[in-house]
């Protein structure tokens, strides 16, 4: 039928525009905050566009809902508006032909809502969580802090930094301690350098190092003119966050945390068709109102539908909610409002 190819297709246009531009304004958001923690030390540059780009799963999965309800609401606005409407009621189509008209757009973005939360993005999760704490700890290593005892690799080692000069290449008055080996090194000067198999090397000049031999109840006492110390390897935890977790180890979990988060995955799944259905009869407006007078209500009413998702996580952990009920309360009422603002339609 040619007014559902055409209604199909303009849904589907609109709601990938809205998806890119607002995808658009997220990436640029996190962008801005990564450069700002790489400038502060907290993460290596080189590791911006990694993480930006293992987070595009969780934002799309997040805005696929709302972009299908956005682009409903804005074609069948724009119907409205152009009294295209007022033409199809007069040859016997409804708000519940237009819904069965934009079908196959609602079972594709809620097949890939389904795709993105319950499959891919738990498996990006698990990779960025790895990268970003590979690069922070990096980071972490190149500014070594002034005045400060650093820890790292479980406090097996701290470091303390007096000083720092020709931009921060060499080190002064350094302080070390090596708790796998019992020594304490005390070096005036410290520099940089990559090894064979390019691992960083921190390599100390002028110093003492003090070795406890616990069998003697001695101390070892060498002093060096250059003393080369390989910088630990980063070590990243192997335990799975409840986001990182595939949706069949928290659907055979017993644990709240991830019941909690099943519930969040699937909501995103069921999003898509609620927010559908809801749109049909939002989208209704008077030819002199204009096409974009629903957008305010629909943005404030997916806010709202977030909002609550999110909020009955806490409420259910502390206890004001029962598992059961979870997070299915907010979807059923959601559907009731819909049902509501049919039948008002109607």
């Amino acid at each position: 039928m040619i007014i559902q190819k055409y209604l199909s297709k303009q849904v589907q246009k609109t709601s990938i525009s809205i998806i890119v531009v607002l995808l658009s304004i997220v990436t640029s958001n996190q962008y801005i905050m990564l450069l700002s923690k790489a400038v502060q030390g907290k993460i290596i540059k080189e590791g911006i566009f990694d993480i930006l780009l293992l987070s595009m799963p969780t934002l799309i999965g997040i805005l696929l809902p709302v972009a299908l309800f956005l682009g409903i609401i804005l074609v069948i606005s724009r119907m409205y508006a152009d009294s295209e409407m007022v033409i199809f009621n007069s040859n016997g189509i409804g708000p519940l032909n237009i819904l069965n008209f934009i079908k196959w757009p609602i079972l594709v973005f809620s097949i890939l809502a389904a795709a993105v939360n319950l499959y891919l993005n738990p498996k990006v999760m698990y990779y960025k969580d790895v990268f970003k704490s590979k690069y922070q700890a990096i980071a972490k290593l190149n500014h070594l802090p002034v005045g400060e005892f650093l820890s790292f690799v479980n406090g097996k080692y701290v470091i303390y930094i007096s000083n720092k000069v020709n931009d921060d290449k060499e080190l002064e008055n350094i302080f070390l301690v090596e708790e796998s080996t019992d020594s304490l090194i005390l070096s005036k000067k410290a520099g940089f350098k990559k090894g064979e198999n390019n691992e960083k090397i921190l390599v100390l000049y002028d110093g003492v190092r003090y070795h406890s031999i616990s069998d003697k109840n001695g101390l070892n006492i060498i002093e060096f003119k250059q003393h080369g110390f390989v910088l630990p390897k980063i070590q990243v935890s192997n335990s799975l966050d409840k986001k990182e977790k595939s949706t069949v180890q928290l659907f055979n979990s017993n644990d709240i945390e991830d019941k909690l988060e099943l519930q969040w995955r699937i909501s995103f799944v069921l999003a898509p068709i609620i927010l559908a259905i809801l749109a049909i009869p939002l989208s209704k407006v008077n030819p002199r109102q204009g096409k974009f007078t629903k957008i305010i209500p629909a943005i404030l009413i997916f806010i709202t539908y977030y909002s609550l998702l999110a909020s009955s996580i806490d409420w259910v952990e502390a206890g004001y909610i029962p598992l059961v009920i979870g997070l299915w309360w907010v979807h059923i009422l959601f559907i009731f409002a819909a049902i509501i603002l049919w039948r008002k339609q109607s």
